[in-house]
């Protein structure tokens, strides 16, 4: 494991985005199981302390649409797009980075596709020898709408996917 700061060499942004990318990838993958515990311990592989609790309350509710809607939302690639480094010391660093999280929700025996883009400052740091996600502040959030939905009234982000402003 590459610290943030090593004698022989300075840590970068691309070594920050080659921590940053899984951390965020696993997050998603984290909620494609169906059981709650195996949903948290696969998301405590990228998130510690209360970042993981607040990831597992805010994106779990995102991801399973209302009981009555019997809907549920199936994430199929994060892509990063952007990873700023912000600062760095011995055990940590925090980037600003910006991905894009493409997926499904299905519910009512239909799915929409949907693309959303995000932009947060992420802090990782060392915890039991591995690197995971301490901090984390979404900056910015919006759907990416794709030209056929133009005129679609539902173009608009749903609530329940807005974590603007969301610190841990």
């Amino acid at each position: 494991m590459q610290s943030p700061n090593t004698t022989d060499e300075t840590f970068d942004e691309q070594q920050a985005r080659s921590v940053v990318s899984p951390l965020l990838t696993n997050a998603y993958e984290a909620f494609a199981f169906t059981d709650e515990s195996v949903i948290y311990d696969t998301l405590a592989r990228s998130a510690d302390g209360e970042v993981l609790d607040r990831l597992y309350r805010d994106i779990y509710a995102s991801m399973i649409v209302s009981d009555h809607d019997r809907g549920r939302a199936i994430i199929a690639d994060v892509t990063p797009t952007g990873v700023e480094l912000l600062d760095a010391d011995d055990v940590s660093f925090t980037v600003r980075a910006s991905w894009n999280a493409t997926g499904s929700v299905y519910h009512w025996g239909h799915s929409h596709e949907r693309t959303y883009a995000y932009t947060a400052e992420i802090t990782s740091s060392v915890v039991d020898d591995a690197w995971k996600m301490t901090a984390l502040t979404v900056t910015d959030q919006e759907r990416l709408i794709d030209e056929d939905e133009l005129d679609l009234p539902d173009a608009e982000l749903p609530e329940e996917f807005r974590f603007e402003g969301l610190e841990l």
